[in-house]
């Protein structure tokens, strides 16, 4: 059932729903087996492991990944809250928006992306705010938690080298972890992070924020930050927006070793992930199930992320990435209909 579900998303092009899968089975799986399908266990991260493994290993033979975290959210406006479905900010957006919020660690090959890990952000805490008196939702654990919790779950999994993260999980705790892991992390960080040429500056409170230090592009620093037992190297890119804008890009890592075009060039790879969104929510439906329980809608969005995985495996074998075999899909859908469309016109001459 899983595999028939996570076909069926990948082949949908409207909303996925039981019915519309039982019929184009022409009745041979019922909708109510489809239905009981999503809710009858819990399908989790650890699931996601056991299909995925073998993937996994065969592009570990090749080279080692990096590992890449990022959050998205997939927007439910108009179904019911619940501690799943429920309100979040959306660092795109500037506000909050309604939907369900996925964290991922996305396993990074040169011929694969291979998401290996993922939490759906719960927030089961229901409180009165002071200043508006609404009542809102929190979560019992930070993302920054889970994101570390992932990181000890890849560490005897996974081969690679590198944790990317963009600068929202950018934390003292989480860059400690990682360093005493004995891996290499390459992390955005916000301008306003104060930062300390030595030790000693740290102690007497010598520091100064970031987007004020003296810091050339191309030049990769050794300062200090506040709580971290260990010396960073910071890094400056500039870069031109689409719209011809100028942005600035503050890197933080604890390579000792690499340039600055070597670190940038590892960092851009964390865009894998943001494709690995994007694919989620043109290709493999999963913001389009009428689902209304934590359950249903965690196991939708788990076949989703199956989708997506077998997609990828597709994709390494016949070179042709997601967007391209949707678009083979559309077109035979598309030739299937016009045939109908005629058998349909020819019935009716008939009658």
């Amino acid at each position: 059932m899983l595999d028939i579900y996570s076909d069926f998303l990948f082949a949908n092009f409207a909303q996925a729903t039981a019915t519309s899968f039982s019929d184009a089975l022409d009745g041979r799986i019922s909708h109510d087996k489809f239905s009981r399908f999503l809710r009858a266990e819990d399908y989790t991260s650890t699931t996601l492991w056991k299909n995925i493994k073998t993937d996994i290993r065969v592009a570990d033979n090749d080279e080692k990944a990096v590992l890449s975290f990022d959050d998205s959210i997939v927007e439910k406006p108009y179904t019911k809250e619940n501690s799943i479905n429920c309100w979040h900010y959306s660092h795109a957006k500037g506000r909050c928006v309604k939907g369900m919020n996925l964290l991922t660690a996305l396993a990074s090959y040169p011929d694969a992306d291979i998401p290996c890990s993922y939490e759906i952000i719960e927030k089961p805490v229901l409180y009165s705010d002071l200043e508006t008196r609404r009542i809102k939702r929190k979560s019992i654990v930070t993302k920054n938690e889970l994101m570390r919790d992932m990181f000890k779950s890849s560490l005897k999994n996974i081969n690679f080298d590198y944790v990317l993260a963009d600068n929202w999980f950018c934390c003292g705790e989480t860059l400690e972890l990682i360093n005493a892991s004995k891996k290499k992390f390459i992390f955005g960080i916000k301008s306003n992070r104060i930062i300390y040429k030595s030790i000693k500056d740290r102690e007497e409170g010598n520091g100064v924020k970031l987007s004020e230090f003296d810091l050339e592009e191309g030049d990769v620093v050794p300062v200090f930050l506040n709580l971290l037992g260990f010396q960073v190297r910071i890094m400056k890119k500039v870069f031109t927006n689409e719209n011809g804008s100028q942005g600035t890009l503050y890197l933080v890592t604890n390579d000792a070793d690499s340039t600055a075009e070597d670190l940038y060039s590892t960092y851009q790879r964390r865009w894998k992930i943001e494709v690995y969104h994007k694919s989620l929510k043109n290709n493999v439906s999963i913001a389009k199930s009428p689902t209304s329980t934590v359950r249903t809608q965690s196991n939708h969005l788990f076949a989703s992320i199956y989708a997506f995985a077998k997609l990828e495996a597709v994709k390494v074998r016949t070179n042709i990435n997601h967007f391209a075999l949707k678009r083979k899909i559309q077109i035979e859908a598309l030739k299937a209909s016009q045939k109908e469309i005629q058998r349909i016109k020819k019935m009716a001459k008939v009658a």
